[in-house]
């Protein structure tokens, strides 16, 4: 759990059960929206405590990463 006052634009953190992307911040604000867009701006106290969340990229630019990875295992 970190402040979400410490985020850069473009992170993703979780709160409440749903995930957000940060779109700008300043001292006192962040204002972010959901990943599944609601079409409303969220705007949170920097001071709330948020967990992280990683983008898996991984999965999205290599689609045969399954194939990959049986590879992986059978060199060992």
């Amino acid at each position: 759990m970190i402040k979400i006052g410490t985020l850069k634009k473009g992170d993703w953190f979780v709160h409440k059960d749903c995930t957000y992307k940060v779109e700008s911040y300043d001292y006192v604000f962040t204002n972010a929206r959901k990943v599944k867009c609601d079409g409303t701006k969220h705007i949170f106290l920097n001071s709330i405590m948020v967990d992280t969340k990683l983008i898996d990229t991984y999965h999205k630019t290599n689609p045969d990463y399954n194939i990959s990875d049986l590879r992986k295992q059978n060199n060992d």
